[in-house]
């Protein structure tokens, strides 16, 4: 979170960030809340934070975010990794150097809102 939101491309406006909360014993349940009090300190107060707890209204409570939000979030996850793949295998046999990076940083736009 911290990495994206020192960025020079972080757009607080056009941003959000995804934390599911959790109940119980452990701890995971806090981190958005942690989450929620770095960003206030760095300024981002209106950068949101979705955190629908893990419970059994997790999916339910997804819908505040479309009902494709699952397919979504898993095929961008899927792209994202395939592409960072094939960077990492093409850019040792690049001929020009630079012109992988080139390529990855095109395509990832592509895969990025408007």
């Amino acid at each position: 979170m911290l990495k994206k939101a020192f960025s020079p491309d972080f757009e607080p406006g056009r941003s959000a960030f995804f934390m599911p909360s959790g109940a119980g014993p452990c701890r995971f349940g806090q981190y958005n809340v942690f989450h929620r009090m770095v960003l206030n300190e760095l300024g981002y107060h209106n950068v949101p934070i979705l955190s629908p707890n893990q419970d059994s209204f997790f999916y339910k409570d997804l819908g505040i975010v479309g009902r494709d939000f699952s397919t979504f979030a898993w095929e961008g996850i899927v792209a994202y990794e395939f592409l960072h793949k094939c960077l990492h295998e093409t850019r040792p046999h690049e001929r020009v150097q630079g012109s992988a990076d080139t390529l990855y940083e095109e395509y990832l736009k592509r895969l990025s809102f408007p």
